[in-house]
This record gives C-alpha cells, structure tokens and sequence, in this order.
C-alpha cells in the first residue's frame, strides 16, 4: 500500500529500522548524494543488503530506529 493509498486516518506504513550510511566525507558512497535542484539528499536503506549492494561492504553505517 502506498502512501496514496493509505487511509488518512492510519499513518503510513515505516519500517521499524532505516541503514544510513556514516564516516567522513561526502559523495554517493557515503550516502550523501547532490540534486539537480542543488540540494543534497541523504540515502537511507530499509535493508542492510541494499545499502551494502549500492555503497559497498566497506561503507560504514549506523542504525536508525523509527
């Protein structure tokens, strides 16, 4: 279900943990990425695996609960 979708009396579904990447730096592989419009985007991953799969298994990252 996705946000359209979603009654607006129930909140959205959020997974319980989002994987961000961390250490020092900026570029796409410390999850910070540039937009077009010229602001930055910070990447978040519901997935250890995904971010593992875009920043590679040396990228550290740190753990947010939702």
């Amino acid at each position: 279900m996705t946000t359209e979708q979603t009654p607006e009396n129930e909140p959205p579904m959020v997974p319980p943990v989002l994987y961000v990447p961390g250490g020092r730096g900026v570029g796409r592989r410390h999850g910070v990425v540039g937009l077009r419009d010229g602001r930055t985007a910070l990447l978040a991953y519901t997935a250890l695996d995904r971010l593992v799969d875009c920043c590679g298994d040396r990228q550290p990252w740190v753990l947010i609960e939702t």
